[in-house]
């Protein structure tokens, strides 16, 4: 396990993760995981199906029950805003409940997604 409060050990782990370019999530990979999803997104629109694919693309490709960045199984409580959870063994952040429009109507997804880390930057200085 990494010191998430030594900055060059964080900076490193990160570099070590984007080199392995990791999948990002798409719909394809949510049905590999969660084959409900095929069934919930069955009405969705071709243009609703982007939207879905462009809001899953933060988040990582993989279902791996840790996080990818401690290498520990994460300690998840709800964070301040809806549908965010926090990991108290590192202070990332993970979505809980996804939003997206199918036929016209907002429907609420239960899935727990961690981000990629492409989506974090490091100030080197």
């Amino acid at each position: 396990m990494i010191d998430l409060n030594d900055k060059d050990q964080v900076i490193k782990r990160l570099k070590e993760l984007k080199a392995q370019n990791l999948p990002h999530m798409t719909i394809e990979k949510m049905i590999e995981f969660y084959p409900d999803f095929k069934y919930q997104i069955a009405d969705c629109t071709e243009e609703e199906k982007q939207i879905i694919e462009n809001e899953l693309n933060p988040f990582l490709g993989q279902k791996l029950g840790y996080c990818i960045i401690s290498e520990q199984l994460p300690y998840l409580g709800w964070g301040l805003a809806h549908g965010v959870l926090i990991d108290s063994n590192t202070g990332l952040s993970w979505m809980r409940y996804n939003y997206f429009k199918v036929n016209g109507k907002e429907c609420r997804f239960d899935y727990v997604l961690q981000y990629h880390p492409d989506c974090y930057e490091i100030d080197e200085e």
